[in-house]
């Protein structure tokens, strides 16, 4: 188990959360354009908010960012029920990147900086 920091969890908790409502409506949208079968949207629609809740639970470890990827692969290829998810889940990880790789940065300053002022 590897501990993060918490602005990382806090950071990537919040692009998953913007996530979880995205997909919300996502699955409104295709069950009112009937796209496919309704049981199978609410079923999976749902299953994907459930599991965004629980990758967030899991930031405090290496499983819960291994997972956040996967649900970054996840949200772009919704984009094959429909096209405008392409354009979304690349925004979304994008902002996933970009909060992983700013937050990592981060921490090694302030552990430099930390060091530094010890000695």
């Amino acid at each position: 188990m590897t501990a993060t920091s918490p602005a990382l969890r806090r950071a990537g908790s919040l692009v998953l959360a913007m996530e979880a409502v995205v997909v919300f409506f996502f699955t409104l949208a295709v069950f009112g354009l009937q796209l496919v079968d309704r049981g199978v949207v609410f079923f999976v629609g749902f299953g994907v908010i459930a599991l965004i809740g629980v990758c967030v639970g899991l930031l405090g470890r290496s499983i819960g960012y291994a997972l956040g990827w996967a649900i970054q692969v996840g949200l772009i290829g919704l984009g094959f029920l429909h096209s405008m998810m392409f354009i979304v889940g690349v925004v979304f990880a994008a902002m996933w990147v970009y909060v992983v790789v700013v937050s990592r940065r981060s921490d090694a300053e302030a552990a430099r900086i930390a060091n530094d002022l010890n000695g």
